[in-house]
């Protein structure tokens, strides 16, 4: 059996590195992090974004209500999502407030952070594979796709990269970085397709049955769209199958509303529709599909790996 040949890495490069170009966060910015320290008179964590410069949370800017104490809304070990109150660059100081960030502020900040760590996954592995340190992959690849007019997210320039490569092809990479970059795009962002399936009964009465039957089926396939074509078809009268293998991560969606169609068109008849089995994905696939945060490896999007252990990938983030 052939085995795969890992790369050997020099012990020597780094592949550590902040997510952003600046060094410190500015006022007011929401930053995850994780508390590595708690006190009576000061919380104490690092950036997980800034390569795990540290920050303190005074105890007023803890929670809004001190239910049980300090040591009871911050835990050792615990990731957060929290804002920048000040910046000190000149002493290194970051003070920060975890009782001023909203909840829909808190899941922006943690799927940001999720997609982070896809990219720093992509930048060390190709570090690894070139012996390269990874902060000039983030000054060539990274931090200059971080500053695109358009404002699109450099995971998403990588996601579109597997049709067009023309942001990737702004950079002026080496040949060799080039290559390895679309191929870590390709094994770790390229969608894999996955079957949806759903069953249900039409009913009608009418001396036109047949015919209203098939036009309700014919605007549910209407609703197909170009990475989501729908299809159904008899299984036994009055049970029906629709089905669809797509790459759209609507698929369930779109399913649902082409089932919403084929109602309407039966109740405009007088005939009836029960879904037996809603629509959901079939196959191995399903759990990959429905988390869109977890990565390759298995990692959630705070670094710890869903089966218990840590990623293979958070080393360098110091996340043990």
């Amino acid at each position: 059996m052939n085995q795969e040949i890992k790369p050997v890495i020099d012990e020597g490069i780094n592949l550590r590195c902040r997510f952003y170009e600046n060094q410190y966060p500015k006022e007011n910015d929401l930053v995850v992090v994780e508390v590595v320290e708690v006190q009576e008179n000061a919380s104490y964590v690092e950036l997980l974004e800034y390569d795990r410069i540290r920050g303190m949370i005074p105890p007023n800017e803890t929670t809004r209500a001190l239910r049980g104490g300090i040591q009871k809304a911050l835990k050792i070990g615990k990731i957060q999502v929290v804002r920048v109150l000040r910046v000190d660059e000149d002493q290194g100081y970051i003070d920060l407030s975890k009782k001023k960030v909203a909840k829909d502020e808190e899941q922006a900040s943690q799927q940001k952070f999720a997609d982070g760590k896809m990219i720093h996954s992509i930048m060390r592995a190709i570090a690894e594979k070139c012996n390269m340190n990874v902060q000039q992959l983030y000054k060539t690849i990274v931090w200059p796709l971080q500053e695109n007019k358009q404002n699109v997210s450099v995971l998403q320039i990588f996601k579109n990269a597997l049709s067009d490569q023309k942001h990737l092809s702004k950079l002026n990479l080496s040949e060799q970085i080039q290559v390895k970059l679309m191929e870590e795009i390709e094994r770790r962002l390229k969608p894999e397709p996955v079957t949806i399936k759903t069953e249900f009964d039409l009913i009608s009465h009418d001396y036109a049955g047949s015919l209203i039957i098939k036009e309700a089926l014919i605007a549910g396939t209407k609703k197909s769209t170009e990475e989501c074509k729908l299809s159904f078809e008899i299984k036994a009268s009055p049970s029906y199958t629709g089905k669809t293998t797509t790459i759209s991560r609507d698929g369930v969606k779109i399913m649902k509303d082409a089932l919403v169609e084929i109602e309407n068109i039966m109740k405009k008849y007088q005939g009836q529709m029960k879904v037996k089995i809603e629509p959901k994905i079939v196959g191995n696939q399903q759990a990959d599909f429905i988390d869109e945060v977890e990565n390759d490896d298995g990692d959630d999007e705070y670094g710890t790996n869903q089966e218990g252990g840590e990623g293979d990938d958070d080393d360098d983030l110091g996340m043990q």
